[in-house]
């Protein structure tokens, strides 16, 4: 039943409107919802403590922190007065003042609040929201709260909370991209970005244990700040994550730190995406990253996922200088890092694109926002790309909508289909002799070349394979 009328009082937040603040009602729905949430995140253990419904508590405390989302863009104010209260109820208890159990279970508290705040959303929307956003930095400080004991949980859970909340706005490019807001209060956000940064990057350089979520949290912070401060501050935050990322620990940390800051980059830049200044950055911090994570400490899928923002941002880039140096390397890892980027590529529009196709009756009204998995979906609305089901791409391709064309980068076509058309020959070579691919048919020191050539016939129709000139594939694959 919980769960229900949890989900329920979603569906009405999610319907908001600021007509519903003018009804008592509301206002009265608002406070309960507010109360309920909170009271769910920080004890949902004790009302539901049966291990066999620990799915159902986790159920539920999930929807509670949407619910908090949903409560902060509405009031973001009351949210944050709430959630300081409660915080600072269970840090401040001190050592003397109640047994050693009553200590733990106030951090824990603490630890479970913070997690649920994740969902929080920052509106800049007009000067009330900025301003709210501003003085919602500015009391959630990570290290204005110290508990009497392990200090440091509550620092790290703070951080972690900050930089979930302040992620998004990278993409969405806020407050930076939102017009008619106060000069003053701009300024305000800034400096209180700033501030944050400085902070931040002070203590997480005392101590190693806060690396893990001090450098994350600087990074989002850094790409945050003013148009004055960007472009200096990005180049000395990557030159700085590229020297740590000498070190095997924290290399796969780091590389993600980059990847916020490409992101950001590429945002910023959004009108200049081929410009030769924005070529030559990503050329400087892109590559000697990849070929950093190459070395080993991250995994294929984490640089599947930062290629994948590039191709978001920037597909012509991707294609043309990634994706084209990736194939030709001797290395099959990055060999099918390269054609699932370009199956991903091939088979997605720009999001624009899609709304206008949909309208015509030529795209489907659900379609997958662009990934680097197949198996998972982003919901950000912020994603450029929208990728498309196989059917639907190869039906665009045959009336002439090719994704290329739709992506402006219909010139890089030609180049791919001959370095594919080349490994499709290599792998034709030594894998088309077999009429099966099983591990009893193939010789095992080729097996390993079967993922590649299987991602290589995928990708063929998305191609134009009638149109190839060295390597017709048409000739000599099955029809």
């Amino acid at each position: 039943m919980e769960i229900l009328f949890l989900e329920a009082a979603m569906q009405v937040l999610a319907e908001f409107t600021p007509d519903f603040w003018r009804d008592r009602h509301f206002q009265t729905f608002f406070e309960s919802m507010q109360h309920v949430s909170f009271r769910w995140l920080v004890n949902s253990e004790e009302y539901v403590p049966h291990p066999e419904l620990t799915q159902l508590r986790h159920h539920v405390v999930l929807v509670s922190g949407r619910i908090v989302g949903a409560l902060s863009c509405i009031r973001l104010s009351d949210v944050c007065a709430q959630f300081v209260k409660k915080l600072e109820e269970r840090v401040s208890a001190r050592k003397e003042t109640g047994p050693r159990t009553d200590q733990a279970l106030a951090r824990t508290q603490a630890l479970k609040l913070c997690a649920g705040m994740r969902n929080i959303v920052l509106s800049f929307d007009n000067d009330s929201q900025m301003e709210q956003s501003t003085k919602f930095l500015q009391r959630v400080h990570p290290l204005s709260y110290t508990a009497a004991v392990k200090k440091s949980q509550i620092h790290h859970a703070l951080c972690e909370m900050l930089t979930d909340i302040l992620t998004p706005l990278i993409r969405k490019n806020q407050p930076h991209s939102c017009t008619g807001l106060n000069s003053a209060l701009l300024a305000d956000w800034y400096n209180q970005i700033l501030r944050l940064k400085n902070d931040i990057g002070q203590w997480a350089n005392k101590h190693n244990k806060h690396i893990l979520v001090g450098y994350p949290l600087v990074t989002v912070l850094v790409c945050l700040v003013d148009k004055q401060n960007y472009n200096s501050l990005v180049d000395s935050m990557a030159d700085f994550l590229a020297k740590q990322m000498k070190n095997k620990e924290y290399r796969s940390l780091c590389f993600k730190c980059l990847n916020q800051l490409v992101i950001s980059s590429l945002v910023r830049n959004a009108a200049a995406t081929t410009s030769p200044s924005v070529v030559a950055w990503l050329d400087k911090i892109v590559k000697p990253g990849l070929s950093a994570a190459r070395k080993g400490g991250i995994s294929t899928q984490e640089q599947q996922d930062f290629i994948a923002d590039v191709a978001d941002l920037n597909p012509e880039y991707c294609v043309g200088s990634i994706v084209s140096d990736l194939l030709q390397m001797d290395s099959m890892d990055s060999q099918l890092i390269a054609l699932r980027t370009l199956h991903l590529v091939a088979t997605s529009v720009p999001r624009d694109s899609a709304a206008a196709l949909e309208a015509d009756g030529l795209a489907p009204r659900r379609s997958i926002t662009l990934t680097a998995s197949s198996a998972s979906t982003y919901s950000s609305s912020s994603k450029q790309m929208v990728q498309l089901p196989t059917g639907v791409i190869l039906d665009l391709i045959r009336t002439g909508h090719h994704p290329f064309d739709l992506q402006g980068i219909a010139h890089l076509l030609p180049r791919v289909q001959q370095q594919i058309g080349q490994l499709l020959l290599q792998y034709h070579r030594s894998l088309g002799v077999y009429l099966s691919f099983t591990s009893d048919a193939v010789p095992k020191d080729r097996q390993a070349h079967l993922g590649l050539f299987s991602a290589v016939i995928c990708l063929v129709p998305f191609l134009k394979p009638e149109h190839w000139t060295a390597v017709r594939p048409l000739d000599f694959l099955p029809s």
